[in-house]
């Protein structure tokens, strides 16, 4: 990586691996909301075609990647958090 350059999320693909989850768990995007503590409007701004089609902040962006199992090279600046119902529980 040279110096300067830039990375950017790319949230249609972060939203599709996330649709693609939630479907075959049969859940919908308020279930997945509950069940990670955010927000629901976190996967409404991350939708195809929303005004703000945002990224999401730092907390809720790697809860995402360790939901879908992509979490693997945070571990290193990850803190673990876990809420009373969290435990045991794995996409």
């Amino acid at each position: 990586m040279s110096a300067g350059t830039r990375w950017r999320l790319d949230t249609g693909a972060l939203y599709q691996a996330l649709d693609t989850v939630r479907r075959h768990r049969g859940e919908s995007w308020r279930d997945m909301a509950r069940e990670l503590g955010l927000a629901p409007s976190t996967f409404s701004r991350l939708a195809p075609g929303s005004d703000c089609q945002a990224v999401p902040g730092a907390d809720a962006l790697v809860t995402l990647l360790v939901w879908l199992g992509r979490g693997e090279a945070l571990a290193p600046f990850v803190a673990l958090r876990l809420s009373a119902g969290s435990a045991g529980k794995s996409p």
